[in-house]
């Protein structure tokens, strides 16, 4: 990805690193930096170190699974569609998730 002028790179870079973790890819410092023909210590300047960049990505994993999931929650609310929602429990606590 060429570098984009005046960017907001830390959502960038975490969604590259998400799509990286999604892919089996290790996630780097320089493979992010590289992506984004950016230099190792912007990386840094936004994450402090690959904990905070991966600690970015799994919150952003995390959190698209409970935005999904209150949405589906949001669905059932009003029903009384029990199978429905049992089935919505067990796959939210499900350990393959």
């Amino acid at each position: 990805m060429a570098r984009k002028a005046g960017a907001d790179y830390k959502p960038l870079m975490t969604e590259a690193a998400v799509r990286r973790l999604l892919a089996g890819e290790p996630v780097t410092i320089t493979a992010i930096a590289d992506e984004f023909e950016v230099s190792k210590p912007l990386v840094h300047f936004y994450f402090g170190n690959l904990d905070g960049l991966l600690e970015a990505a799994w919150e952003s994993l995390f959190m698209a699974f409970v935005d999904n999931d209150t949405a589906d929650v949001a669905k059932l609310g009003d029903s009384v569609d029990w199978e429905g929602l049992n089935d919505l429990v067990a796959q939210v606590f499900s350990p393959a998730r």
